[in-house]
């Protein structure tokens, strides 16, 4: 019951950025003792599962990566974007990757309403996950353009062609 509330309302909220304080540890579901009990939880089991990984992979097959979202619209430095604008996208194929169709109502191919939402909140925690990853890295960029450069040099022929790609392309 008490994870039952922490998700009631997590799911009552209408904006990424309302369930993103929500679920921060001194954001308002700290105030549910079922927060607690799910993320530790979902800790104990999260790498065992890999939900991450079947995520990354719905992302990329969908081409909703948030990186290949910021490199395609704004450039690596520009304005994140919001997770439940384009992750809908995946839950139907990501539902039959984790759960086949089991999961799926008798003849349809469209995943019912308790199971989406209940899968709203892993996707998000992948999407948020990214958006650290490339926050750190923007933070030391300069530092890995440096180390990068510093391994290719003596190895012209291999770093020097790979740049010319990148740069051009």
């Amino acid at each position: 019951m008490d994870v039952f509330a922490y998700f009631t309302g997590f799911n009552n909220l209408q904006t990424e950025d309302q369930k993103i304080q929500f679920s921060k540890p001194k954001g308002a579901g700290s105030n549910y003792p079922g927060r607690t009990i799910w993320n530790s939880f979902v800790s104990r089991h999260w790498n065992k599962w890999g939900i991450h990984n079947a995520v990354i992979e719905e992302l990329r097959d969908w081409d909703i990566h948030p990186v290949s979202i910021l490199l395609r619209e704004n450039g690596l430095d520009g304005e994140w974007p919001a997770a439940d604008t384009f992750s809908t996208l995946i839950y139907d194929t990501l539902a039959m990757k984790l759960f086949g169709e089991e999961a799926f109502p008798p003849n349809c191919e469209i995943l019912g309403t308790p199971l989406r939402k209940a899968l709203q909140p892993f996707v998000q925690r992948s999407w948020n996950t990214i958006r650290a990853q490339v926050h750190a890295q923007r933070s030391r960029k300069n530092e890995i353009e440096a180390v990068a450069h510093a391994a290719c040099q003596g190895k012209y022929n291999a770093c020097s062609h790979t740049f010319r790609l990148y740069s051009f392309s």
